[in-house]
């Protein structure tokens, strides 16, 4: 008596995926404000004085005053990676 109640949900569950309305379009914007995304973290370093690092490491570039380097780190905190979710 209930092998009917299977095949009525599955095709239930189908047409319910099937009926859904798209998503909406979703606008773009354009903005001369950079995102703050990749790079923005270097982009600010440089606007405080401190130029690219060669590669990666934990300190200021060669040649940089560490007092340089302390107040940009805290300058571009927001800019920083947070740790990994």
């Amino acid at each position: 008596m209930r092998s009917w109640l299977a095949p009525v949900l599955a095709a239930t569950a189908i047409l319910a995926g099937c009926a859904s309305e798209p998503p909406a379009e979703q606008q773009t914007t354009t903005t001369s404000e950079a995102p703050a995304g990749h790079g923005s973290l270097a982009q600010c370093l440089d606007d405080h004085g401190v130029p690219a690092a060669p590669g990666p490491g934990g300190g200021p570039p060669p040649g940089i005053d560490p007092d340089t380097w302390h107040e940009a780190m805290q300058a571009c905190a927001m800019f920083a990676p947070g740790p990994a979710n």
